[in-house]
């Protein structure tokens, strides 16, 4: 995590002023005020703010670059570095804002002197700048979250389309299925009728007067022909035919 973020070493609060020194040291920075040396040290911090705020310009941009050629990755993974840096850029905005106003409040003071209040101004709109990239990169970022969301719920739009297309050729299949089964049905019953008729009268018992009669063959062919032409005409108005 960038320092500016999360300071992991007690050599981090001493940036500023050891770069400050360093100038000094060196001979390219000479100042003659308390004031002076203030300004050095919050203009290198708010440098720092801005090279901060570039960097995670640089890595919101490939998660959008990532978003739309389609390498997301882990979606899990994706969405904690969409997080991870609005966090980042929500960090430093809120010190450049925090900052910027308690800089603009010293330039009311009175016990400051002209050239101390102009490098406070000068201080304020450094941090002022600060909160204003943070705010467009703030708002670049949320539009990308949007966009993956918008990904997100297309896809889930599409897939719940494509499961409902397998439940409708499911139920398809199962009702052409119960329809068949319906014609089945129905043509062992039309079937049935003779063969109970026919298998009755081939019992041969011998206290069975019909097998005497002289009509007693055509009258068993019509009851065969009756009973399945009845059975016939019932399934075709239910459409089991």
């Amino acid at each position: 995590m960038d320092p500016l973020i999360r300071p992991s070493t007690q050599t981090l609060p001493l940036r500023e002023t050891r770069a400050v020194l360093q100038r000094i040291q060196a001979g390219r920075l000479r100042p003659t005020t308390a004031s002076q040396l203030s300004h050095a040290i919050v203009t290198v911090l708010t440098r720092e703010q801005e090279d901060f705020i570039e960097t995670m310009t640089k890595d919101v941009w490939q998660l959008e670059q990532r978003l739309t050629g389609g390498n997301v990755g882990d979606p899990e993974k994706y969405l904690d570095e969409l997080f991870l840096a609005r966090h980042g850029l929500l960090a430093v905005r809120t010190m450049g804002a925090q900052s910027g106003a308690i800089y603009h409040s010293m330039t009311t003071l009175t016990g400051i002197s002209t050239e101390g209040r102009q490098l406070v101004a000068d201080n304020a709109q450094q941090f002022d700048r600060v909160r204003s990239l943070a705010d467009g990169e703030t708002e670049y970022l949320h539009g990308v979250i949007e966009f993956y969301q918008t990904v997100l719920s297309v896809k889930s739009t599409l897939l719940g389309q494509a499961q409902n297309e397998k439940v409708q050729q499911l139920t398809e299949a199962s009702y052409a299925q119960n329809e068949e089964i319906k014609k089945i049905s129905a043509w062992a019953a039309i079937f049935f009728a003779p063969t109970l008729v026919g298998t009755v009268y081939g019992m041969n018992f011998d206290q069975m007067p019909e097998l005497h009669w002289v009509l007693g063959y055509p009258l068993a062919l019509l009851a065969m022909v009756l009973l399945s032409v009845g059975l016939y005409l019932m399934f075709r108005r239910r459409k089991w035919l």
